[in-house]
């Protein structure tokens, strides 16, 4: 397992700050508002955002601009730009690493398997994963300098994952090194052997938790995390480009990842060779595509079902996409955005950012991103393949660029 699972992970945590402004989806110039009862129809000149991802390639910022915009169930835009590698284009088509928004099809795994159920939102992790049984928090030191540690107020459980409140041990040396575990259990049973942050429950950080949750569904289901989405996710939604490892004969549409060799130069950090484990992460190992990703998240706009197949119940995606985290738990992230199951949701407008509330969807360290506005009926995806370490503007240029178009069509701007 290369490290850069182990950094996008990390930066998830800094792109937070960077991407979802003060916990929210990334704040407006200005603030969007739409008229009473108001959609976007699908005849929106979307020329902006187009012109916007080509500024970013065309100025250096990024090596590729991958966008698809869809409202009331059409895709009205789908453009890409910039290199997969050296001396090959990006397509609409090309396959990329989706980083943290792997996180959201974690979650919705996890309620296919309460559905069915096998798990439960209140069931201790230690029923599926024993090594969670010994867990203990961490409240200081011992005069020695050892580590205090004290029995957990209350069992650490899957609803805890889910919320990044379970208090994990987040982002050490110590967990550096499971990131090359053999499996996915093995990377649960390390992390269930390191002194929990706080009580379950009494604080909120943004970590490792989905890894932990992938073995939950491995132990649930009997099944590798890679086999149960392919057989109840990727095959019934004709999701046929997402994996988690990129076949040799599929190579020709990956992207590597970039890294920033000068202002405007690009070297390769991620080159298209990978060696398939057994250790399938939950929280940022897939790889998909811009239509493959539509379909994910037509699915979750439209209550768990997209085209005629149903994966999930209407409750569950509801579940998923309300607010879990009060805001005055410790580490909670201020603004109007919350933390759903496996997303990010707005619950509440006390500040100037595109947005209805109830819109909800993810970052990654990568440089994807997506976000679906029930009320608007709209989907946005927007993909580069750059390391964590360079910043850009993409993401949210994209993301204002597609509001302030829709804005600018419903007031009769164009």
């Amino acid at each position: 397992m290369s490290n850069w699972y182990f950094s996008v992970h990390r930066f998830s945590i800094v792109v937070v700050l960077q991407i979802l402004l003060a916990g929210g989806m990334v704040s407006a110039p200005m603030g969007i508002a739409f008229a009473a009862g108001g959609k976007p129809q699908d005849d929106i000149n979307w020329s902006a955002v187009s012109q916007l991802m080509q500024e970013q390639v065309n100025s250096g910022q990024v090596p590729n601009a991958l966008g698809l915009i869809s409202i009331n169930g059409k895709v009205v835009f789908r453009e890409a730009y910039g290199m997969a590698s050296p001396g090959t284009s990006v397509t609409p088509e090309t396959v990329v690493r989706l980083s943290s928004l792997t996180k959201t099809v974690t979650a919705v795994a996890v309620m296919m398997l309460i559905e069915d159920g096998v798990l439960a939102l209140n069931d201790p992790v230690s029923k599926h994963i024993p090594a969670f049984a010994q867990a203990k928090v961490q409240v200081g030191e011992t005069a020695d300098g050892e580590p205090l540690l004290v029995q957990p107020k209350t069992p650490l459980t899957i609803h805890h994952l889910l919320t990044h409140t379970a208090g994990l041990a987040g982002f050490s040396p110590a967990t550096d090194k499971l990131y090359d575990s053999q499996d996915t259990k093995a990377f649960a049973q390390g992390i269930a052997a390191l002194p929990l942050r706080h009580h379950p429950g009494e604080g909120y950080q943004y970590g490792n938790a989905y890894e932990v949750l992938a073995a939950v569904v491995e132990a649930g289901s009997g099944k590798s995390l890679a086999e149960f989405l392919q057989q109840r996710l990727f095959n019934p939604l004709q999701m046929d480009n997402t994996m988690f490892y990129v076949p040799p004969e599929k190579t020709a549409g990956y992207s590597v990842l970039f890294t920033r060799e000068s202002e405007q130069g690009f070297a390769i950090d991620e080159d298209l060779q990978e060696t398939p484990t057994s250790f399938y992460s939950g929280g940022g190992g897939l790889r998909s595509t811009l239509n493959d990703f539509h379909r994910f998240a037509s699915m979750l706009l439209q209550g768990g079902e997209y085209d005629g197949v149903r994966v999930l119940q209407p409750e569950s995606v509801s579940l998923m996409t309300r607010n879990h985290v009060d805001p005055s738990l410790p580490g909670a992230r201020a603004g109007d955005n919350g933390w759903g199951y496996g997303l990010s949701v707005r619950y509440r407008q006390q500040t100037p950012m595109p947005g209805s509330i109830g819109t909800f969807g993810w970052t990654g360290g990568t440089g994807t991103l997506y976000f679906v506005d029930p009320e608007l009926e709209l989907i946005g995806i927007v993909f580069t393949q750059l390391h964590w370490r360079d910043q850009h503007r993409l993401r949210e240029s994209f993301l204002v660029g597609a509001y302030q178009t829709i804005q600018k069509h419903l007031t009769g701007g164009q």
